[in-house]
C-alpha cells in the first residue's frame, strides 16, 4: 500500500489530540484511530478537518484499515485511560499485528499491569513498551517529558520519534530517557505524579496560611517574590494565574469553585507502592488523604465547628522557609522510592537523568528539580549530601513556627505536618519502636532484637509471667 505512515495513535482524547498535533508539526506521518461509539462518532472526522492541511495524516474508525495504513514493523501508541479498555484494545489488535510490531502504552497505566501486558504480548512476538508522558495538554502539544520502560532495543527503535516531540532542557537536550525494563517507565511517571500530588497540596496549604492575613493580589505579589528566590516552578506559576483570574464583574474565579478535589488514581498508586517498598512517602500520602477528606463536602458541612481564631500574625519568612523545606522533603521521598525500586525490581533508573528530564515539559518542573539533578550526579541519596542536609536542618525551626501558627489559627496543614514528623523521625537516633516490637512479641511471639546482642538474632520473652 502507498502512503504508509510511521506512527499509529489510538485514542483522540485531550492528550491524544495534543500529542498527534505535536507529531504532525514535526512532520512525522501519522495514522489516528478513535472508536465510533455513541457520542464519539465524529471525533476522527473533526480531527481530520481541523488538521486538513497535514497531508501525511490519515484517520480511521476501524482497526484493520488503521493497522494496514502503517509501515512495518508497526509502531502503535495507545493514548487511553488506564484499566480494562487497554486490554480490550490490545486484544483487538493482536490478530491484526505481525511479529516485531510494537505497542507503546503512553497513558497512565499501573506499572505492574504494564509488566504483565508486555510479558503476555511477548508470547505472540509482539513488542511492548510502557511510556510515561507528563506535561498535560500543553506539554503533549508543545513538548512533554517522556519516561520509557522496556527493552533497550525497543527504546532505540522508537527513540527518534519520541525525542523529536519531547521538551528540551536548558542545554537543548531532549527530556526523554530510557528508565529500565518493563514497567519502569510507568513506575517513574507514577512517582512523578505522587510528587505532583504533594506539591499541589503544599501549595494549597501555603495559600491557606497566606490568605488568613493577605488578600489575593498581595498573595500573588508574595509568590512572585518567592519565585525569584529558588522557588520557581510550573505549579507555582499556574497557582498565581489561578488566584489572579477574575470575571468581568471583578469576582475571582477561585471563589466560585467547590472545595472538593478529585483524583484519577496515580496518587493513590504511588502512595501504596511506596509503602509496599518499605518507604515513608508521607507527603504524597497526606495529599491523597486531604483530597479524600475534601471530597466529602456534606460530612464537613454537617460537622463544621466554629473555632475562635486567634488571628495570630505570622512572620512571612517562616512560611517561605517552611514551604521550601516541605518541598525538599516531598522530592526526597519520591526519589527514595525510585532508588528502592531499582533494588527491588532490578531496574537501572538513573536518578539524576530522571530529574533532568523533569526540568522541562512536565508538571513538577522547577528550580528545585534542576538543583536535585545536579546533586544526584554526586550522590543518589540527596540527604547524604552534607550541604543539603545542613541547609534543610536550618529550616526546621521555621517549619515548627509555621505549624504552631496553623494550630493557633485552626488551619489543617497535612503536608506540612507530615514533613515535620518525617524530619523528626529521620533525624532521631531513638524511637518508640521498641515498645511496638514488645507489643508484637507479647501477642504474636514475633520476637525482638536485644541491645546487648550484636548477632541481630530474634529473642522472645515469656510475657505471660507479668500478667499472673
Amino acid at each position: 500500500m502507498n502512503n504508509l505512515n510511521s506512527i499509529g495513535l489510538i485514542g483522540l482524547g485531550v492528550m491524544g489530540r495534543a500529542l498527534s498535533e505535536n507529531f504532525l508539526e514535526k512532520k512525522i506521518s501519522l495514522s489516528v484511530y478513535n472508536r465510533t461509539t455513541d457520542g464519539e462518532e465524529m471525533v476522527v472526522s473533526r480531527f481530520l478537518k481541523t488538521n486538513a492541511e497535514k497531508k501525511s495524516l490519515q484517520g480511521f474508525g476501524e482497526f484493520l484499515p488503521f493497522v494496514n495504513s502503517l509501515k512495518t514493523p508497526r509502531n502503535i501508541i495507545l493514548m487511553l485511560p488506564s484499566g480494562k479498555v487497554i486490554d480490550s484494545v490490545i486484544n483487538d489488535l493482536k490478530p491484526l499485528l505481525n511479529p516485531n510490531d510494537l505497542i507503546i502504552d503512553a497513558g497512565n497505566s499501573y506499572f505492574k499491569d504494564s509488566i504483565e501486558r508486555g510479558l503476555d504480548l511477548k508470547k505472540t512476538e509482539i513488542e511492548f513498551i510502557d511510556c510515561g508522558v507528563s506535561g498535560g495538554k500543553k506539554g503533549a502539544r508543545n513538548g512533554p517529558s517522556i519516561m520509557v520502560g522496556g527493552s533497550k532495543d525497543n527504546y532505540k527503535r522508537i527513540k527518534p520519534f519520541l525525542k523529536i516531540i519531547s521538551a528540551k532542557d536548558e542545554n537543548k537536550i531532549e527530556c526523554c530517557a530510557h528508565m529500565g525494563s518493563l514497567g519502569s517507565g510507568h513506575f517513574v511517571k507514577m512517582v512523578h505524579n505522587g510528587i505532583e500530588y504533594g506539591e499541589m497540596q503544599i501549595l494549597s496549604e501555603t495559600f491557606s496560611i497566606l490568605n488568613s492575613q493577605y488578600n489575593y493580589p498581595e498573595i500573588v505579589s508574595l509568590f512572585k517574590k518567592w519565585s525569584k528566590k529558588n522557588l520557581s516552578s510550573y505549579l507555582l506559576d499556574i497557582t498565581m494565574k489561578i488566584i489572579e483570574e477574575e470575571k468581568p464583574s471583578g469576582k475571582h474565579i477561585l471563589d466560585n469553585i467547590v472545595d472538593e478535589a478529585l483524583a484519577k488514581g496515580t496518587g493513590l498508586w504511588s502512595s501504596i507502592s511506596g509503602l509496599n517498598l518499605g518507604q515513608s512517602n508521607s507527603i504524597m500520602i497526606s495529599a491523597v488523604i486531604a483530597r479524600n477528606l475534601s471530597s466529602n463536602k456534606l460530612m464537613r458541612k454537617k460537622n463544621h465547628i466554629i473555632r475562635a481564631h486567634n488571628k495570630v500574625p505570622f512572620v512571612l519568612k517562616n512560611t517561605r522557609k517552611a514551604f521550601y523545606m516541605t518541598k525538599w522533603i516531598n522530592h526526597y521521598q519520591g526519589f527514595e522510592m525510585l532508588r528502592q525500586a531499582n533494588t527491588v525490581y532490578k531496574w537501572n533508573i538513573d536518578l539524576s537523568e530522571t530529574a533532568r528530564i523533569w526540568t522541562e515539559g512536565c508538571i513538577i518542573k522547577s528550580a528545585l528539580v534542576k538543583k536535585i539533578s545536579k546533586i544526584l550526579k554526586q550522590n543518589e541519596n540527596l540527604f547524604e549530601t552534607y550541604s543539603v542536609f545542613k541547609k534543610i536542618s536550618k529550616n526546621e525551626k521555621f517549619l515548627k513556627k509555621t505549624l504552631r501558627h496553623s494550630i493557633k489559627n485552626g488551619l489543617p496543614l497535612l503536608s506540612y505536618s507530615a514533613a515535620h514528623n518525617y524530619w523528626l523521625s529521620y533525624t532521631s537516633e531513638s524511637s518508640n519502636a521498641n515498645l511496638i516490637q514488645a507489643q508484637r512479641d507479647y501477642f504474636g511471639n514475633h520476637g525482638y532484637k536485644k541491645l546487648d546482642d550484636n548477632s541481630n538474632a530474634l529473642h522472645h520473652y515469656n510475657w505471660s509471667n507479668l500478667s499472673k
